[in-house]
């Protein structure tokens, strides 16, 4: 998917791709997308036509890219091509993406805040998601400046303990 992603990147109408891509992959998010592009009875002009038409495009070199993923088989990774791309934007110019993961939906502010004190720690402009998980941690992930912390529940406990038994 490198190569398609270098390609796009190269490319003076890349928003336009960026853009199509993006429709396509929150398309891809319905299963009934990939049973359509994944069929064997129809054929890849179809599928390609399906696909321009579900992002409102008649822009041939987008139709193209269409057309070179069916036949390389790789229409099913839309989704990732899209995400791929976005990564490579974003780290062009210069804001990192993160997850941060919380037990309970963390408000705007709050996130707001977190992106703001990691933007200042690392100097860079670091946006941050939120993924609920089911553990009674706080997980911060940045996958491109290879950074993780995890404040866990447990762990804040056994500090708490750890500095009472000094203080006694």
């Amino acid at each position: 998917m490198e190569k398609y992603v270098d390609i796009i990147m190269q490319r003076n109408d890349r928003e336009d791709f960026v853009k199509a891509l993006e429709i396509l992959a929150k398309a891809f998010e319905d299963k009934n997308t990939l049973v359509i592009i994944n069929a064997v009875g129809i054929s890849l002009d179809k599928k390609v036509e399906f696909l321009a038409s579900i992002c409102n495009t008649n822009k041939k070199e987008i139709i193209n890219l269409l057309k070179v993923l069916g036949i390389n088989s790789k229409l099913d990774k839309i989704p990732s091509l899209y995400s791929r791309l976005v990564k490579k934007i974003a780290l062009e110019n210069n804001i990192y993406y993160a997850d941060i993961y919380s037990k309970d939906k963390m408000s705007d502010s709050d996130i707001s805040k977190h992106e703001k004190e990691l933007s200042n720690y690392f100097k860079k402009d670091i946006k941050l998601r939120n993924i609920i998980h089911d553990k009674n941690e706080i997980k911060i992930y940045i996958e491109d400046l290879g950074y993780e912390i995890i404040v866990s529940e447990l762990s804040l406990k056994e500090k708490i303990k750890q500095h009472i038994m000094k203080a006694i």
